[in-house]
C-alpha cells in the first residue's frame, strides 16, 4: 500500500518547469501545451494566445525569447 501512495505522492509532486505555448485564457488560468501535453496553470503574467511561458510550480510566467537576430 505504501508503495502505491509515494508512486501517487511521486506523480503530483512535479517540481519539474516546463515550457510552452498558450493555446487558450480563462481568467486567472491558461491552457498551456507542452512537448508533454497540455496543462493548466494559473497566470501570474498578463497572457495571451500565443506567448511562450515557463511553467514552474503550477504558475506560468511569460518565458525569455531570444531577442537578436543573427545573420547566417
Amino acid at each position: 500500500m505504501s508503495f502505491a501512495l509515494k508512486s501517487l505522492s511521486d506523480l503530483l509532486r512535479q517540481e519539474r518547469m516546463l515550457y510552452g505555448v498558450v493555446v487558450a485564457v480563462h481568467g486567472e488560468m491558461v491552457h498551456v501545451a507542452t512537448p508533454r501535453g497540455g496543462v493548466h496553470a494559473r497566470a501570474m503574467d498578463h497572457l495571451q494566445a500565443g506567448d511562450r511561458v515557463k511553467i514552474e510550480g503550477g504558475l506560468a510566467t511569460k518565458a525569455p525569447v531570444g531577442e537578436r537576430v543573427y545573420s547566417v
